[in-house]
């Protein structure tokens, strides 16, 4: 019996052991991708700290060779055809992702841009609408929202809060590579609200190989503690794969699709046609379809979020073989150039 004891003891304490040196060594990894650490090695070898960023967030290694999971898939895909792909650098680029909007002929989906600046000193704030919203073009998260700067306190310090915070090694935090290829710009844009003066609902399409499959649905974005999200099919059927859904009612569900659903499928293949994954984010504003931004890795391609039957559901509609990529991704990829 103590014998038994002793050795139930000593696996206990070895689980704990491994359990917080995994921890440190995740910290230091991140730590160093955050300063901009072991920039040229990221360089030469995506696929190795690409399979290092899965581990240290799921605690398992890839299976490079027989994928299954959604981001599975979508690590290969940030790690090989999407890591120096010209198109993919420019429509991950929120202000030159503007031109191709425009290319695909749908201008009108663009919201208004009050001006553009290559560094934050030089913005003027006497030239901007009271209502706008500053934002860097090259990270996520890089947003200031400003309802109404007569009102806003310091807002000189908060644009200078924003410059300061550029992240310009934003790309190697979490492998997605081809950020560090993007031009740092600001961009300002009109400020978009609903009836009740609140960020409209954000509806983000996740299109695989060229079709709609499932929406993320942001409802109060400007509320964190109180926003609501939820997973829906491209019919607006309830996709049961995040901890939030168990909280949203069948009503809900309907009471937030968009009138102009279809209108936004639409539109979110026809942009989405070239690459085998991408994430197109848009609005419903004034019963319109806004463009919001194309995003090819989502979440770093760690989208811890979505539960493993999720990730399986998923990862079944992804197709990244090479014979599944169209001609002109494949004519953008930069590593073939060499």
């Amino acid at each position: 019996m103590i014998r038994t004891n002793i050795r139930g003891n000593v696996k206990t304490l070895f689980k704990a052991l491994k359990t917080a040196h995994f921890k440190v060594k995740r910290k230091i990894f991140f730590a160093e991708r955050k300063r901009g650490l072991k920039e040229q090695e990221i360089k030469t070898e995506p696929e190795k700290f690409a399979k290092e960023n899965y581990y240290y967030i799921y605690g398992k290694h890839i299976d490079w060779e027989n994928p299954v999971l959604f981001d599975e898939k979508l690590t290969i895909l940030k790690a090989g055809l999407y890591s120096n792909n010209e198109l993919v650098i420019q429509c991950a680029d929120k202000y030159r992702v503007r031109q191709y909007v425009e290319e695909c002929g749908l201008k009108e989906i663009l919201n208004e841009l009050y001006g553009v600046w290559a560094d934050y000193k030089e913005i003027d704030i006497s030239k901007i609408p009271d209502k706008f919203v500053l934002k860097r073009n090259n990270d996520a998260g890089g947003v200031l929202i400003v309802k109404d700067k007569k009102q806003e306190t310091q807002l000189e310090e908060k644009i200078e809060k924003l410059g300061k915070g550029t992240v310009r090694n934003y790309g190697l935090i979490f492998a997605e590579y081809h950020y560090q290829h993007i031009e740092p710009c600001y961009i300002c844009e009109k400020y978009i609200e609903d009836e009740s003066g609140r960020y409209p609902h954000d509806y983000k399409f996740f299109v695989m190989n060229g079709k709609v499959r499932y929406i993320l649905v942001c409802v109060g974005r400007d509320d964190k503690k109180s926003m609501l999200r939820f997973m829906t099919d491209r019919d607006f059927r309830l996709f049961p794969v995040m901890p939030e859904e168990r909280q949203v009612t069948e009503e809900e569900i309907q009471q937030y699709r968009p009138h102009a659903l279809n209108e936004m499928i639409s539109v979110a293949e026809r942009l989405a046609e070239p690459f085998p994954f991408v994430r197109v984010d848009l609005y419903q504003y004034e019963e319109k379809v806004m463009f919001g931004e194309l995003t090819f890795t989502p979440m770093g391609a760690l989208n811890t979020y979505i539960n493993t039957i999720g990730q399986w559901i998923m990862g079944r509609y992804l197709d990244i073989s090479e014979g599944s990529y169209s001609a002109r991704i494949v004519s953008a990829d930069r590593r073939r150039k060499r």
